[in-house]
């Protein structure tokens, strides 16, 4: 009972003494993180509000630290009643900042999607008067058929040569088109005028262009015989044009080849970096065998290096496009994420932007991050159409609450002429909901 008496003196003089220092700026800092998460549930600022809370279990994490080395330094100095009082303040930090925010996050993510209250502040009903073109049956899934350079690759899996992780990936036909401005430039066009492929330009990567995945993702299954998958695989191919390999490989060379370490033979996959000129090439590779097949050797690496060779060999735009005067899009998609099937030609090379408004109260719909969505698109004098697809996601609103909206596709020259509309439709759409 004394030993207990004198802890419980100590303690209560302690957190007398010491309340203004520890206390209350861990109350403080718990209500400012409980403030900031209760913030998730009613904006749509998750990434902003949970920096903040990061921040502050940061803080009170160093706090923590502080609070169990004092107690440490006084326990070595044999102040144990002392000493103890620290740790009790300590494990009270442990619990009030991390194991009560740990349910309260349990909580909020068991909760269900958020829901924002876009429609409702707004007061948006669906428009009687106007026809909506609704894009909810046209999915992405209409391509079913494995592409040709998926087939060579799935060939290649099974049947082709295996190459060893330190052995470099070269494409020539590549390396010749990066040798000077005029080549360049016409491997840009052929990418922005090819159905395989999609360019990209943002302020981090520049320009860039990757391999279109199909209608139904990019993973595709090899068949030994009917309904039984002998090898699941998948494959990502990126060309970025004025990015060195050097500068994303870690070990800063133009060739680089990570192996992921599975502890089963029937697995494998591949991250591998090369240079060609100025230019760089991303593969990523992966591969599963079913009932313990084994998959190894970078089989799809050298597969896609020597088909990409032969594409870059000779480049036309003959060969691409399809004959057409007006232009021709499509909307697909729902729950908020949609894309525009394009087929165009607006005379020059350029970019396509999405715009979207709400129709009854022209309230405009994530402007800034529609932007962020812009693909480059390729145009001539000639008659054909080129084809392009923009993917986009509009957050006002929530899943099965629709509401009609006009989304209109603007395009803008890259020898600086006016931004311009080609094409606009009204649309009855919903909000993707986190």
């Amino acid at each position: 009972m004394v030993f207990l008496r004198a802890i419980y003196n100590h303690t209560r003089n302690f957190l007398h003494r010491y309340a203004n220092n520890f206390l209350y700026p861990l109350g403080i800092s718990f209500l400012l993180a409980l403030l900031l998460l209760a913030s998730t549930l009613l904006t749509r600022w998750e990434d902003l509000s949970a920096l903040y809370v990061l921040l502050m279990l940061g803080l009170t994490l160093i706090h923590c630290v502080l609070v169990f080395f004092i107690a440490i330094v006084l326990l070595l100095k044999k102040r144990i009643l002392r000493s103890f009082s620290y740790v009790l303040l300590f494990l009270c930090d442990l619990f009030v900042n991390y194991i009560i925010l740990f349910f309260i996050l349990i909580v909020f993510i068991c909760s269900g999607p958020v829901k924002d209250h876009f429609i409702k502040d707004n007061d948006i009903k669906l428009p009687k008067d106007i026809e909506l073109l609704d894009p909810k049956g046209n999915t992405y899934a209409q391509d079913t058929k494995m592409p040709p350079f998926a087939e060579a690759i799935e060939e290649a899996l099974i049947n082709g040569p295996a190459i060893g992780n330190d052995e470099e990936c070269h494409i020539p036909s590549l390396e010749r088109l990066m040798e000077n401005e005029e080549s360049k430039l016409r491997l840009l066009h052929y990418l922005e005028a090819s159905t395989e492929w999609v360019v990209f330009n943002n302020n981090v990567d520049g320009v860039y262009a990757e391999r279109r995945k199909s209608r139904n993702g990019n993973s595709f299954n090899l068949f030994l015989e009917e309904d039984k998958p002998l090898v699941d695989f998948s494959f990502q191919i990126r060309l970025y044009f004025d990015k060195p390999a050097r500068l994303f490989a870690r070990n800063h060379k133009p060739y680089e080849c990570i192996i992921e370490d599975y502890s089963t033979p029937n697995k494998f996959s591949a991250r591998t970096w090369s240079q060609a000129g100025t230019a760089s090439v991303y593969i990523v590779e992966t591969a599963t065998g079913r009932d313990g097949r084994k998959v190894d050797g970078r089989r799809i690496t050298k597969k896609i290096t020597e088909l990409l060779d032969k594409e870059f060999t000779e480049i036309s735009l003959d060969k691409f496009g399809k004959e057409g005067n007006e232009i021709q899009v499509k909307l697909l998609g729902s729950g908020g994420t949609y894309a525009l099937d394009i087929w165009s030609n607006q005379g020059q090379p350029g970019t396509f932007t999405v715009k979207a408004t709400e129709i009854t109260k022209g309230i405009p719909l994530s402007k800034h991050r529609l932007k962020e969505h812009d693909v480059k698109t390729y145009g001539d004098s000639s008659s054909k159409l080129y084809y392009s697809q923009i993917e986009f996601t509009i957050y006002e609103g929530n899943w099965e609450e629709y509401y009609g909206a006009r989304i209109e596709l603007w395009f803008t020259p890259d020898d600086g002429g006016p931004e311009h509309k080609v094409w606009e439709a009204n649309c009855k759409i919903e909000g993707w909901q986190r």
